[in-house]
């Protein structure tokens, strides 16, 4: 028997998987987690209103979530920055969060001088589903005025 080996974790199913089964409260916390540090870095302390400008190279990065994870002991088990940015495409799928190109330095146009340059990621703004302007859709319609129950244009009926 070639108990030397550890099997893969394609086979195992890797950090995700206790007992066989997908562990479905560790993965939620551990990206609940990293949001919550990719919300810190994405907008300025100071003023939470704001945004940074487009030349801003603070955000966070992979490998940044990983430490952040590991020294704070948020996670017992040892994950790997393809691990973490596992969790961070779900957060991008599920539109929490946008990934960013590397930083580029401006005045010569290459990549910066940081080797260690990996996609960035920063938080979206969550964006209230109500608005006046849904109340009121008409108000920069082009042909509002041919639009009537029989007319040329008809609205649909709710």
């Amino acid at each position: 028997m070639l108990t030397h080996f550890t099997p893969s974790s394609d086979i195992t199913g890797g950090p995700w998987y206790t007992d066989q089964e997908m562990d479905m409260d560790f993965i939620e916390q551990i990206s609940n987690q990293c949001y919550n540090m990719i919300r810190a870095y994405s907008f300025p302390q100071h003023n939470p209103g704001s945004i940074y400008s487009a030349d801003h190279a603070k955000y966070a990065t992979a490998a940044k979530v990983r430490s952040f994870i590991m020294d704070n002991g948020i996670s017992q088990v040892d994950l790997s920055v393809d691990h973490i940015e596992q969790l961070l495409n779900m957060l991008v799928y599920d539109g929490k969060i946008e990934r960013l190109s590397p930083t580029h330095d401006v005045s010569t146009g290459f990549e910066s001088a940081n080797k260690q340059s990996s996609w960035m990621y920063r938080a979206v703004r969550e964006v209230s589903k109500e608005s006046p302007l849904t109340d009121i859709p008409c108000g920069r319609c082009p042909v509002a005025n041919r639009c009537t129950a029989s007319g040329d244009v008809s609205p649909p009926c709710a």
